[in-house]
């Protein structure tokens, strides 16, 4: 009788902690091992999610972010693909007819190689790459390639996002995603080492990639650390701030001119600035909130 007890009580406790749809909880990210890790010297785009519905969120905010895209960098956009395109058209125009046809079963393999890596933690879709993390409601959207994302904002691109889909008129418009919680921009990616994090946040301090640059601005740090106990974040705050304050930098937690947003995951640290008052303004990139009660005004 007590072992029976035991037996069910296992089982009870198993439930809802394993991977597949049977378990009773959302499914979790698929770790295959081959997936391509968040790594100092990205930039692009940090999201939440729901437990579960990462690729849903992914699809939501790739959509969003490419329309921004397509609005604020059509130029580096086309000078992107340009070459892409040129070099498969050359690639086409080279190929005898016989070697066309007998690369058809090349096209096939070629096609359910895609298909599969779509099944996995990592997928494209146009300029933006999904990385799976090792970390449940989770997501990282790389921008590729690497001359695309040395020419975009990623900070501009989600403010104009958000601007767009609360409205100017200050009518409330319908949610366009469901899955996404909340979009943070890298414009800048390094070692999650305290000097590393410094350095990093004073050059895009000093050298704002939107120009938008504000000489003595209030300022508030807003720190988060996931999955790394070598980064004190008490320490980081001192050593972040006292070089803001030591150049007429002035901290105002509630309503900062200037925003420094840091995200710690594991062995890698996110960095952006954002300027204007914009990051309390727009909810902290908060989706929800966003839809919930609009801008901060």
């Amino acid at each position: 009788m007590a072992g029976d007890n035991k037996e069910r009580s296992k089982k009870r406790f198993f439930q809802g902690d394993g991977d597949s749809k049977s378990a009773g909880g959302p499914k979790r990210q698929r770790r295959t091992g081959n997936e391509v890790q968040l790594t100092p010297g990205m930039v692009g785009f940090f999201v939440s999610a729901t437990k579960g519905k990462e690729r849903m969120a992914s699809k939501e905010v790739s959509g969003l972010i490419t329309e921004q895209l397509e609005s604020l960098y059509a130029d580096a956009l086309a000078a992107t693909s340009a070459p892409a395109a040129a070099s498969t058209d050359a690639n086409v125009e080279s190929k005898p007819a016989a070697a066309a046809a007998s690369s058809i079963e090349d096209d096939i393999a070629r096609e359910l190689s895609n298909l599969a890596e779509s099944k996995g933690d990592n997928f494209h879709s146009s300029h933006l790459q999904h990385l799976g993390m090792a970390t449940d409601c989770l997501l990282f959207l790389q921008l590729t390639p690497a001359a695309l994302a040395s020419a975009v904002d990623p900070v501009r691109v989600v403010e104009n996002m958000f601007e767009e889909l609360v409205g100017g008129d200050g009518e409330r418009k319908a949610p366009r995603t469901r899955f996404a919680h909340r979009i943070i921009p890298f414009q800048a990616t390094c070692k999650a080492d305290e000097d590393e994090i410094a350095k990093t946040v004073a050059d895009l301090v000093k050298n704002p990639p939107n120009e938008s640059k504000e000489d003595k601005a209030s300022f508030a740090l807003n720190v988060k650390i996931r999955n790394n106990p070598r980064v004190d974040r008490d320490r980081l705050i001192a050593k972040l701030a006292q070089p803001l304050v030591d150049t007429g930098h002035a901290v105002n937690l509630t309503q900062p001119e200037m925003s420094v947003v840091i995200e710690v995951i594991r062995g890698v640290a996110g960095v952006c600035v954002v300027h204007g008052g914009r990051y309390v303004r727009l909810r902290r990139f908060n989706l929800h909130e966003v839809y919930a009660k609009g801008i901060d005004e």
